[in-house]
């Protein structure tokens, strides 16, 4: 992997992580283009998500302050909802690999992504704040979480649209599927970054660039969410995930 495709594959990790459109989808119909190797670009993903957890870091780390230091039963919440991922990819991970190589299934994933956006926009009124999560909502937005191991599934999408369908406020969803993110982030890099660390494919240099645009363009599509989750707008990136997805499905 050259320093160009680690640069482009880094700016779209970065734009699409937190937008709910699936980095995962995106980086693998970008590497099966580019004709990059897949079985190495997985730990590369993970690389450039370790960027982006960076970000989540850098814009939420007032709310990380008050949940580590004060709002214990939330840090309970967030560690209970990466049961369900920790789950799936303890005992299913090498067997849903194979959809990294099937850029036809991340087009269709792509298209149910789609589907949980436009009907995120549909919610009833949001009534619960951020402490008053609870345990079952806790688990039930965790098993929407552990659905985007599937590459297409936008974690982002289907934690936020799940947060609002348990009865969740809008900016409550928003943060406790961040808040997720770093359980989730966490064990994926302890799982593949050692295999990027042992893989002399992939240049330090290619890594880090990557990693320096996929943290960029990281914090400016959180921000970015944040103003279109407000507004009520999430089923225009449904109706692109529908584009992306008949586009990927035309393609391959």
């Amino acid at each position: 992997m050259n320093l160009w495709e680690a640069a482009f594959l880094g700016t779209l990790q970065g734009l699409t992580e937190f937008l709910p459109v699936s980095s995962s989808g995106h980086l693998c119909l970008a590497q099966h283009l580019l004709g990059v190797d897949v079985s190495l670009a997985i730990s590369f993903d993970v690389a450039l998500h370790l960027a982006s957890l960076l970000a989540i870091l850098a814009v939420f780390r007032g709310q990380l302050r008050t949940v580590i230091m004060q709002d214990r039963k939330v840090f309970i919440y967030v560690a209970l909802s990466a049961l369900p991922a920790a789950a799936v990819v303890l005992f299913w991970r090498d067997d849903l690999k194979w959809l990294f190589f099937q850029p036809w299934a991340v087009g269709l994933a792509l298209m149910v992504t789609g589907g949980f956006l436009v009907a995120g926009d549909f919610q009833d009124e949001e009534r619960l704040e951020l402490k008053q999560t609870g345990f079952l909502n806790s688990l039930l937005v965790g098993l929407a979480q552990s659905l985007a191991i599937v590459p297409g599934i936008s974690r982002s999408g289907s934690t936020i649209v799940s947060g609002l369908a348990c009865g969740m406020k809008r900016s409550a969803a928003l943060e406790f599927s961040f808040l997720m993110a770093i359980p989730a982030i966490l064990g994926a890099a302890c799982v593949e970054l050692p295999q990027l660390a042992q893989s002399a494919e992939i240049p330090v240099a290619s890594v880090a660039v990557g990693m320096t645009l996929s943290f960029v363009f990281s914090v400016a599509g959180l921000l970015l969410l944040k103003k279109v989750l407000a507004s009520k707008k999430l089923k225009w990136f449904g109706f692109y995930c529908f584009l992306a997805g008949a586009g990927a499905l035309f393609l391959f």
